[in-house]
């Protein structure tokens, strides 16, 4: 038996929206919008399937405190997703917004993919606290700067606070020039701040950096957790950075756990590190590096300075992190220790 047997509204062809459903998404005192970028005719509401926007910004100038916005991804073309050509903006009045993709799987294809293919500016800035973007994919090939999301926080007119960033898919998030000064897959701005930032079970492929402080010049971001990401590349000059936290005086109560990153192979451009951690403190645990670790063979370093994997200083403290032993029988010899 089906839910709708017993309930004759349902059966007889009523409509359930999130707001109907116990423990739904978003928070309970929130409203609920709707985007569709496959409708002929743009809804004037907003707040239902058939009153659907066509823009996901049309949406957001609607949506107030707390809200949750549905994307519904448009018709697939033959070699790429058709994207949501958008440069969106949730302003610092709108805090607490929930952007989450409706799809059938949390990878690109199948994502609502919101794309820049020019221009410095980022698909996405948040300049609201407290903000979840979850099951978008983002990206901006073809752009000169800028990239995938950007924590646009001058902890004054804007704040991008309790961010979290969980299941998306972000494709050539390329920024121009040294990765210190442009942009990647998630950035902050030279500002900095953003503390509380959640980045989780995210796949980075192909960007300049897929996590990015550009600088300090307000505040050091404070308690960020990087968590579950798979970091994936080719061989490609513009992938520079997988992870750059060493911008201005870099970042405190980092930790960077159960993450995977491809081959440091791929890397290239003035960084070509996995991670550049310096002037952080925080801990880098259970993490899979797929570069040459063991003793027996030319191996990658981690630490502080002129290493040629991660740059890991001492205030980042390291536990339980694997790479790959060449050498036959020689289990232990992938676990990483700083040099």
């Amino acid at each position: 038996m089906k839910a709708r047997d017993y309930m004759p509204a349902v059966k007889y062809g009523a409509k359930w929206y999130p707001e109907d459903i116990v423990n739904g998404e978003g928070p309970s005192w929130g409203k609920y919008w709707f985007v569709d970028g496959n409708k002929s005719v743009d809804g004037d509401v907003g707040d239902s399937w058939e009153s659907a926007t066509k823009t996901i910004q049309k949406a957001i100038d609607y949506a107030s405190d707390g809200d949750t916005i549905f994307v519904k991804p448009k018709v697939p073309g033959i070699w790429d997703p058709v994207a949501y050509e958008e440069t969106l903006i949730i302003p610092y009045t709108t805090t607490q917004l929930s952007i989450i993709g409706v799809s059938t799987a949390s990878v690109y294809g199948s994502q609502p993919l919101v794309a820049v293919t020019s221009g410095t500016t980022p698909c996405l800035k948040i300049r609201a606290p407290g903000c979840r973007i979850s099951n978008m994919s983002f990206s901006a090939t073809g752009a000169t700067g800028g990239g995938g999301i950007c924590l646009d926080d001058n902890s004054s007119t804007k704040s991008a606070y309790g961010t979290t960033i969980d299941h998306c898919y972000f494709y050539e998030c390329l920024a121009s020039g040294n990765l210190v000064a442009a942009g990647g897959a998630v950035y902050w701005t030279a500002e900095g701040g953003a503390w509380q930032l959640r980045v989780l079970d995210n796949y980075f492929m192909a960007c300049s950096a897929g996590v990015n402080l550009l600088g300090t010049s307000q505040s050091r971001p404070t308690d960020v957790l990087i968590r579950g990401n798979t970091f994936a590349s080719w061989v490609n000059t513009q992938i520079e950075c997988d992870v750059y936290l060493a911008g201005g005086s870099g970042a405190q109560g980092v930790v960077i756990d159960s993450n995977y990153f491809a081959s440091v192979d791929g890397i290239g451009g003035t960084e070509a590190h996995y991670l550049n951690l310096t002037g952080c403190e925080g801990i880098l645990s259970n993490n899979m590096f797929a570069c040459i670790t063991g003793e027996a063979e030319t191996e990658l370093s981690f630490g502080a300075s002129t290493h040629t994997a991660a740059k890991i200083p001492t205030t980042v403290r390291m536990a339980n992190n694997w790479g790959e032993t060449g050498t036959a029988g020689a289990v232990d010899q992938g676990m990483i220790f700083r040099t």
